[in-house]
């Protein structure tokens, strides 16, 4: 369990928070394309279209079915899309040697994981994981590779720039603002 702690305010927290999340939301596409660009150059194609589709179609179905408004309506597609490319990235890693993707979203995946429900995000979890498996098949076997002989910058923590600590999250209350009742 993740917590917040500890805070300058709570008014100040929440605000860092909001940040967060919107944040979150506005760094998919950017992610998704970094991610493409990456499927691109490492002989992926296959892999980087159809994790973009099944997206893209989670956003679709999510969109036709939510009953919450605003920013909290997409919160489980993001997480979604985040975790599984976040999913495929790892394996491409072991093939290329280094991120391709300009943020590492480990630990802001974790808080999200909070904000929309252990359960249900466990559920999207296995999900993710299983289409993993599934889209791997789909990579060739002579994958170009491109590991670098000299050690690469540091891989940016997306949660990081919001200034937060992180330490245990108590099992209910206090993200209750950010949890769609799922």
């Amino acid at each position: 369990m993740l917590s917040l702690s500890p805070p300058d305010s709570a008014v100040d927290t929440e605000r860092k928070l909001y940040q967060l999340v919107l944040g979150y939301s506005q760094s998919l596409p950017s992610v998704m394309e970094a991610f493409d660009q990456g499927c691109q150059q490492y002989q992926w194609h296959q892999v980087g279209e159809n994790a973009l589709f099944i997206i893209a179609q989670y956003f679709q179905n999510d969109s036709t079915t939510s009953t919450v408004k605003g920013l909290l309506s997409v919160q489980d597609s993001v997480f979604f899309g985040h975790r599984l490319i976040e999913e495929l990235h790892d394996h491409l890693m072991c093939h290329c040697g280094h991120p391709v993707l300009p943020w590492n979203m480990t630990k802001t995946n974790l808080l999200m994981h909070q904000f929309i429900g252990q359960s249900f995000a466990a559920q999207l979890e296995v999900t993710a994981m299983e289409l993993t498996e599934k889209l791997m098949k789909q990579t060739p076997d002579d994958v170009t590779t491109d590991k670098p002989s000299h050690q690469e910058a540091p891989w940016p923590c997306f949660f990081e720039q919001y200034d937060l600590n992180v330490s245990a999250w108590p099992t209910s209350g206090s993200h209750a603002m950010f949890n769609p009742g799922r």
